[in-house]
């Protein structure tokens, strides 16, 4: 324990006497901490926590594709979505 606090104590004399370096070693650790945190928040509200709807497995996502007209994914509108609800004979709602 006496070993540690000398090199505390040594370590501490030393970033002393160049402060550059000691400014720019803690405000690199302080960016790395925010960015860490801040992506973690984010993965963590977007993937880890469960979603805010009951029955969350009963979820589903529709596409809608146009192949004659050479086009991949077709964005949904408000028709589409009338169109799906009025002609739906698989989902309960």
């Amino acid at each position: 324990m006496e070993a540690m606090a000398r090199e505390l104590k040594q370590v501490v004399r030393r970033l002393g006497k160049s402060p550059s370096f000691t400014f720019i070693a803690i405000a690199t650790l302080a960016l790395g901490i925010g960015a860490n945190t801040a992506i973690f928040t984010v993965v963590n509200s977007i993937l880890i926590r469960p979603l805010p709807y009951p029955e969350q497995d009963r979820l589903v996502a529709m596409n809608y594709t146009a192949p004659g007209m050479d086009v991949e994914l077709v964005p949904h509108s408000e028709g589409t979505y009338l169109i799906t609800a009025q002609e739906n004979q698989v989902f309960e709602s």
